[in-house]
């Protein structure tokens, strides 16, 4: 998007509570709340209509939530403004200095432009800065558990997730046998007191979905976005752990509680 110059207000319209004004000069731009430009790149040759005003708005909040979560998880993971000057002059050449003084989430913003979301985020991932942040070594976690997961996975991938963000995260199994761990499973947060909490946030579909499917998370967004409320369950209340990440075993007057206390 771009900053509102100069043109002739001519209507407006309200979409989802925002107020898009229709500005005409040679052809006609969508102005944002902010008094950015929405259709810099691809104005109207005609007054559009409510359908085509909503449509582009869509598209524009879709691309600005993709660079607050791309913009969110570089910060996370130590990348900087200078980390991404190099990508950046590669990429404009001409017009890099401009971009680079926009910051890091102006950086981002044109690096998604022109490569995509999955360009843009194969290249944060190739990003290495000099001291990089505890989340920056999850950058590989995307997908992981697409296919399943076992206890061993578990292990694994739960293990990396708690170490960097130092809070831990559990997997309650519904049994376990002669054969193992099996059945149903959760993912929870687990307190010093053994409180179980809700998992929330992207974290569980950036790492259960298709990392080929565009609609699975590029980035799972921070910590703090990850840790819900109490579940009313507890740890002690299960059967069997490995010491690790795996429980299993409810007790069933115990879960019953858990759940109850949860709905309310």
């Amino acid at each position: 998007m771009s900053d509102i110059s100069s043109g002739e207000i001519v209507g407006e319209c309200i979409i989802d509570g925002q107020r898009i004004r229709v500005r005409r000069t040679t052809r006609y731009d969508l102005i944002a709340n902010t008094g950015e430009v929405v259709t810099a790149e691809q104005p109207f040759s005609t007054y559009p209509s409510e359908g085509e005003i909503e449509a582009v708005w869509t598209r524009c909040r879709h691309h600005l939530a993709t660079v607050d979560a791309f913009t969110l998880w570089a910060t996370a993971a130590g990348i900087t403004e200078e980390d991404l000057d190099p990508i950046v002059h590669d990429l404009f050449s001409e017009p890099a200095s401009e971009t680079n003084n926009h910051g890091l989430a102006g950086q981002i913003e044109e690096m998604i432009r022109a490569y995509g979301p999955e360009g843009a985020r194969n290249l944060l991932a190739d990003c290495v800065p000099a001291a990089p942040g505890p989340l920056y070594a999850l950058s590989e976690l995307r997908g992981r558990m697409s296919t399943g997961y076992d206890d061993g996975a578990v292990n694994s991938v739960l293990g990396q997730i708690s170490e960097a963000v130092k809070q831990r995260l559990v997997c309650v199994w519904d049994k376990i046998d002669t054969w193992g761990v099996g059945g149903n499973s959760q993912f929870y947060w687990e307190t010093e007191d053994g409180q179980l909490l809700e998992l929330v946030g992207e974290l569980w579909p950036w790492l259960n979905g298709d990392s080929h499917n565009p609609g699975t998370p590029h980035f799972p967004g921070t910590p703090a976005s990850w840790i819900g409320p109490p579940t009313g369950m507890t740890t002690t209340s299960l059967t069997w752990t490995d010491g690790f990440h795996n429980y299993a075993g409810w007790d069933d007057d115990e879960q019953d509680t858990g759940e109850d206390a949860a709905a309310e």
